[in-house]
Order: C-alpha cells, then structure tokens, then sequence
C-alpha cells in the first residue's frame, strides 16, 4: 500500500498560519503579487484563504469547495459551527456535517468581513459570492493557487488532496477511523485505512529514530 503525501508538522503550521494572518503584507503573500493587478490579486488572496482552509482545516475536497456559497458558511456576522453539505455537493451524493475548527471560522469570518466592507450590497446582486466567484465552480483555479501558494511557503508539490490528507492523518491521530470516515464521506472503510498506513509509517520512524 502506497504512503500518501502529508505535510509535515513545520509545513502545517506554517500554512495554517499564513491563512489565519492573511495579511496581504504578509512576506509569502506579498511574493504572490506578479501573478495580477494588485485590486484582482487582493480578491484571488481572501479567495484562497477560505478554500484552503476548507480542505486543510475540514477535510473537504476541492470539488465540494467549488460547490459553497457564502450562505452555507456564514450566518449574519458569523461562521456556523459546521457546514451542511447537500447531496449535489459531495463526490459520492450523500449529505454529510463537517464541524469547522475555530481557526477555519476565524478565517471565514474574517474574510468575510473584508468582502462586506469592500462589496457591502453588491454581495447580494452577485449571487453573495463576491471574491468567492473566483473560486465557484473553478476547480481549476483553486488547483493552481494552492500549488502558487505552496512554491511562496516552499511546500513541494502542494496539491488539494495533499491538504485533504493532512487533514486526514492529523484528525485520525486524535480521534479513530469511523469519525475520519464520516467527516471525508467514505462510502467504504477500506478507502480510510490508507491513513493507518500513513501512521504507522510515522510511528515506524519515531521508533527508529530512539
């Protein structure tokens, strides 16, 4: 069985933290502003921001990220403790409830203020997506962002999926299979246990390395 591609402790709480500061100041960002006009770069940032979090922080795949509106994240100023994902939204066609860490809500929530400052009601005559239209539907897009944003933090080979993994491998170090079942929306257990293997590697290591 093949180990899948994770990042590691530094490489994670390096993302983490560039998407929670999310200031555009920021040194990583801030290498991000040949790919466009500054106004344009701004948005594709906030954009980035909320759909990375979303596979790092909840687990979620970059179709199902594609697939949100603002009213599925945020009620009135805040961030719902969890997203409600539809049927039409996941890969497999079943609903699922992903709860959100407080670190992702912060993100949304945050970002979300930065988009009702800049767009105020011009949120609702754009389907209340606003910067978020970047990324509806652009699987595309998110791709190459997540892969930009990995060359400015000197990530190799940062992919959705390898945020969805993270994801994975870190929640089952604090939980068991069934719960990392659920919350990816496994329809089979065997498509999970490839993250026991992921484990099992890391323990492999710590114990080598005594």
């Amino acid at each position: 069985m093949s180990v899948v591609a994770v990042l590691t402790d530094a490489e994670y709480v390096a993302l983490r933290d560039l998407l929670v500061g999310g200031g555009v100041q920021d040194s990583a960002w801030s290498r991000l502003r040949i790919l466009g006009p500054t106004a344009r770069w701004t948005k594709w940032v906030q954009s980035s921001r909320v759909s990375l979090s979303l596979m790092l922080g909840a687990g979620l795949r970059v179709g199902e990220v594609c697939k949100l509106q603002w009213a599925d994240m945020i009620v009135g100023e805040h961030c719902r403790g969890a997203l409600e994902l539809g049927a039409w939204q996941t890969k497999r066609g079943q609903a699922r409830l992903v709860p959100l860490a407080s670190w992702v809500r912060h993100v949304l929530e945050s970002v979300w203020a930065w988009e009702t400052f800049n767009f105020g009601s011009a949120l609702e005559e754009r389907d209340g997506r606003g910067c978020w239209s970047l990324c509806y539907g652009r699987v595309r897009s998110v791709q190459r962002w997540t892969a930009v944003v990995g060359r400015a933090l000197k990530i190799d080979g940062l992919r959705p999926h390898v945020l969805r993994h993270t994801f994975a491998t870190r929640l089952l170090a604090a939980s068991d299979i069934k719960t990392v079942q659920e919350l990816l929306g496994h329809r089979r257990l065997s498509s999970t246990q490839i993250y026991l293997h992921v484990n099992s590697a890391a323990a492999a290591a710590a114990v080598e390395s005594i």
